[in-house]
């Protein structure tokens, strides 16, 4: 199986160098299966310069949203795993020798849990299979979420090419792009217990988003009149929404609870384990 990983990064050479690509090594990728996708021409030889020209390198489009349509379009039907240019670690949840309780540890097996889990898309004849986004241990189980369920950071996709999000859904299109996939294809699936860092000083840090928004605070403003249009639109799959209050933040958040007819948690024993671990 010819699994491309694909990384859309703008002007954050220094952060994709030191973060994913640094993750990617950690695992044992090689780079000839490690694509980076840029905005435009100039870009690319500022990356090789930081970066190196091992990888492969790709003009894509400017622009969250634009820059995925365009990978779906360039990828279409190929296995990839859709990869954030600020993941500084992929974690597993493990047993803590003498204790009751278990912690996420840093992983160096990425790639087998990938294969698995393109293994298991063609054989359901799904699309998406990603990682949980929270590496808070506390409820954690070896298992599979499967239903409507929504991935971000990085995560595996047989691309669809028809599967093209509307750019104005900037700060939500991972939701939007799961929604489309579970409308089509049904089934999303998701390891409980494999999780990932993300840095927080993405939302400070130059480049990306922030060259959008320029603070965090239009950021959040943003993302949070777009949750409210993607309850209002797509009441269907959920149970409630309300605005919150977060601490890390600062700012209001839009919090989406899901029809629990919609998910369900599973054991794959083929997938992942105590033993597998």
């Amino acid at each position: 199986m010819n699994i491309s990983y694909v990384i859309p990064s703008y002007n954050r050479a220094t952060t994709l160098k030191n973060k994913t690509l640094k993750m990617l090594n950690d695992n044992n990728i090689d780079p000839v299966n490690i694509y980076i996708i840029l905005a435009n021409k100039n870009d690319e030889n500022h990356y090789k310069t930081i970066i190196g020209d091992e990888y492969n390198y790709m003009v894509g489009e400017q622009g969250v949203v634009e820059v995925r349509n365009f990978i779906r379009r360039a990828f279409n039907t190929r296995p990839i795993v859709m990869i954030d240019d600020d993941i500084s670690a992929m974690m597993i949840l493990t047993e803590i020798p003498n204790k009751k309780h278990k912690q996420f540890k840093k992983m160096f097996n990425l790639k087998q849990y990938v294969i698995q889990a393109f293994n298991h898309l063609y054989k359901t004849k799904g699309r998406l299979f990603g990682f949980n986004a929270a590496n808070n241990p506390l409820g954690v189980k070896y298992d599979i979420r499967e239903g409507l369920v929504f991935l971000g950071g990085i995560y595996c996709e047989i691309c669809d090419c028809f599967i093209q999000i509307d750019p104005k859904y900037r700060t939500l299109d991972d939701k939007y792009i799961c929604l489309e996939y579970y409308r089509r294809y049904g089934n999303i699936y998701r390891y409980n217990a494999i999780s990932h860092n993300a840095s927080r000083g993405s939302f400070v840090e130059q480049g990306g988003l922030q060259t959008i928004f320029k603070t965090t605070k239009n950021r959040i403003t943003e993302s949070l009149e777009q949750h409210k249009v993607l309850y209002e639109n797509e009441k269907e799959y959920f149970s409630s929404g309300k605005e919150c209050f977060s601490k890390s933040y600062k700012g209001q958040y839009f919090r989406l609870m899901l029809k629990r007819k919609y998910v369900k948690n599973v054991i794959i024993d083929s997938i992942i384990s105590d033993n597998s671990i």
